[in-house]
C-alpha cells in the first residue's frame, strides 16, 4: 500500500510540473512586474467621439507605461460606465496599441467652464489666421495695430481741425500679450460653415481655409479682445 502511495505520490509531483509551468507561463508571467493601462484597440481618426470598443486594457511592463496615461491601475472598470475616456474626442489621431494619454484628448476643455464663454472673432478683427488650424488646437492672440483704420482716422481727424478728438490707440501691454495665450479653438470653420479637417496629422490637406473662429476664453481674456478689437486692432493668430 504504502509503495503505490509513493507511485501515486511521485506521479502527481510529476504531472504537476508541467501543470504549474502552464499556469505560470499563462497567467502569472504576464502580469508579473506589469501595470495596467488603456491602449487603442484601434486606430482613432481625429476628432472621433472615443466609445467603448476602439479601447482595450492590457498588462505591460512597468518600464514601458508613458507620463499622463489617461489610466491607473484601478481605473479600468471604470470603461464599463464610460468615465475618463470614453465619450472625450481625439484631438489627433491615435494609432492602434498606443497608449492613451491626456494630451490626446480635449472634448472637455472645448466645453466653457465656470467664468468662460464661448466666443466668436469677428473676420474684420483677424489679420491672419494660419491654414491649418484645426479645432482642439490652441491660440495666441497678438493684437497688431490696424494701420488702414488709423489712417483713415488721421484724414478725418485733419478734416476735422481739432487735436482734442484724435482717438490715440491704448500701447499694448505685455501683460495683456500674455493673458491672450492658450486660448482653446472649440470651432475652426470654412466659409461653407464646415469645421476645417485634415487627412494627416501633419496639416498638409486642410479641407478648407478658416473663415470662422471661436475660442474659449474667459471673463479678462473677452475684455481684452473686445478692447483692442474696437481700438483698431487686429489680431494675429498663433497656435502650438
Amino acid at each position: 500500500m504504502k509503495k503505490i502511495l509513493r507511485l501515486l505520490l511521485f506521479a502527481t509531483v510529476i504531472a504537476a510540473g508541467p501543470m504549474l509551468l502552464i499556469g505560470w507561463t499563462k497567467w502569472v508571467e504576464p502580469k508579473w512586474g506589469t501595470v495596467q493601462v488603456i491602449q487603442a484597440a484601434k486606430e482613432i481618426k481625429r476628432g472621433q467621439i472615443i466609445k467603448k470598443d476602439d479601447l482595450k486594457v492590457v498588462n505591460i511592463k512597468a518600464d514601458q507605461i508613458v507620463s499622463n496615461r489617461k489610466t491607473e491601475p484601478n481605473e479600468s472598470n471604470r470603461l464599463t460606465n464610460g468615465s475618463l475616456i470614453i465619450g472625450e474626442e481625439a484631438l489627433r489621431t491615435i494609432y492602434v496599441n498606443e497608449q492613451i494619454i491626456e494630451d490626446m484628448l480635449g472634448l472637455d476643455e472645448l466645453k466653457p467652464g465656470n467664468g468662460e464663454s464661448n466666443m466668436p472673432i469677428p473676420n474684420d478683427w483677424i489679420l491672419m489666421v494660419p491654414g491649418s488650424l484645426l479645432r482642439g488646437d490652441h491660440i495666441s492672440l497678438m493684437p497688431v495695430l490696424d494701420k488702414t483704420r488709423m489712417q483713415g482716422e488721421t484724414s478725418r481727424n485733419a478734416l476735422e481741425e481739432d487735436e482734442e478728438k484724435t482717438v490715440k490707440p491704448a500701447a499694448v501691454s505685455e501683460s495683456d500679450v500674455d493673458a491672450l495665450t492658450d486660448i482653446p479653438v472649440s470651432y475652426s470653420k470654412a466659409g461653407n460653415n464646415q469645421e476645417v479637417t485634415t487627412e494627416d496629422d501633419g496639416r498638409q490637406k486642410p479641407s478648407g481655409a478658416v473663415k470662422n473662429l471661436e475660442i474659449v476664453v474667459n471673463e479678462n481674456q473677452r475684455k481684452l479682445i473686445i478692447k483692442y478689437g474696437s481700438e483698431g486692432y487686429k489680431f494675429l493668430v498663433t497656435y502650438r
